[in-house]
């Protein structure tokens, strides 16, 4: 059966069929299958009593978890284009939480900046702008905030060292398998990406718990 081509987004280079048509039953499996890896982060976040959190990293779950079974062409809620956009915003609205508690204090705070950088989101996302330019916006730009407001207002970035050191490794490694596999690598490739990407989402929780409850 020949695969349905639809018209994927720009930002999602890796999808040169947005839809399959089935028959890789292995990689759908381990697109859907390795979502698992958000969860520690949700249970984590609810042992803490950080509801908020939780909430964020399991919208993460459901959309990738939906998206990625409308792609292997089983169960499409709504449209695939949709799906996609859908999982776009709830990952990178997931990084920018995590990235915008890096060096605020109160959590007003937090709640301003992650407000402000995911409201630029949305029009990046709806723009359907490449991979890479998102990526900079979702990831690089929030960093680069939270280390300016640091040095200029002296405030510990992190409260843990080590379980950051291992975060931006994880980080590193996400972003190694989100552009450097070709197009044909997507059903392994993306599943370890999930693996790297949302292993970071934990430890990024360990390194920065201090910031709860002021």
């Amino acid at each position: 059966m020949e695969a349905n081509p639809r018209l994927a987004l720009q930002m999602n280079v890796d999808d040169p069929v947005a839809i399959w048509d089935g028959s890789d039953v292995l990689g759908a499996f381990l697109n859907v299958g390795s979502n698992i890896f958000i969860l520690p982060a949700v249970v984590l976040s609810l042992r803490r009593g950080d509801i908020a959190s939780a909430i964020i990293y399991s919208h993460v779950f459901i959309a990738s978890n939906l998206y990625h079974l409308c792609r292997a062409g089983l169960v499409c809620l709504y449209e695939f284009e949709k799906h996609q956009m859908t999982d776009y915003l709830f990952v990178y609205r997931a990084i920018i939480w995590t990235l915008t508690r890096l060096a605020t204090i109160k959590r007003s705070e937090h709640v301003i900046a992650f407000l402000y950088f995911t409201g630029i989101l949305y029009f990046f996302v709806e723009a359907k702008v490449s991979a890479f330019v998102l990526a900079m916006f979702g990831i690089a730009v929030p960093l680069l905030s939270a280390i300016v407001i640091s040095c200029s207002m002296r405030r510990r970035l992190v409260h843990n060292e080590m379980w950051a050191a291992v975060t931006f490794a994880l980080i590193g490694l996400a972003g190694a398998f989100m552009f450097l596999p070709g197009p044909s690598d997507y059903w392994w490739a993306h599943p370890v990406w999930h693996l790297f990407s949302m292993t970071a989402s934990l430890t990024a929780e360990l390194a920065t718990f201090s910031r709860r409850g002021r």
